[in-house]
């Protein structure tokens, strides 16, 4: 049970500080990191290693949101091609009510 709970702890981790770093040749550390060090207790080992964690999967992260965009607009195309104008404008709005609904547009995801 305890380590479901750690894990759990660091997979929220990964949420609340992905994009925590900005590129650099030394990270420092951002205040989310310093409050997940803080709640969670974190010794400097385990610091670092959750530092290593988030630069390692932020590339990946930012791949997966390529491919997410690219095949959206691969979706967007065909669709255009099957849809009329009317029904194309109406699907568009439908997806934004969606969006809005499941509280994503505050947070750029969707587009």
């Amino acid at each position: 049970m305890k380590k479901t709970s750690a894990t759990g702890l660091i997979l929220a981790g990964i949420l609340i500080c992905s994009g925590a770093y900005a590129e650099a040749d030394e990270p420092k550390p951002m205040p989310k990191m310093q409050k997940l060090q803080s709640e969670l207790k974190l010794n400097e080992q385990q610091t670092e290693e959750v530092r290593k964690i988030f630069e390692e999967t932020k590339s990946q992260q930012e791949a997966l949101r390529k491919q997410r965009q690219e095949l959206h607009d691969k979706m967007r195309d065909r669709l255009k091609a099957v849809l009329t104008a009317e029904q194309m404008e109406k699907f568009e709005k439908l997806r934004q009510e969606r969006i809005q609904r499941r509280g994503m547009g505050r947070h750029g995801h969707g587009n």
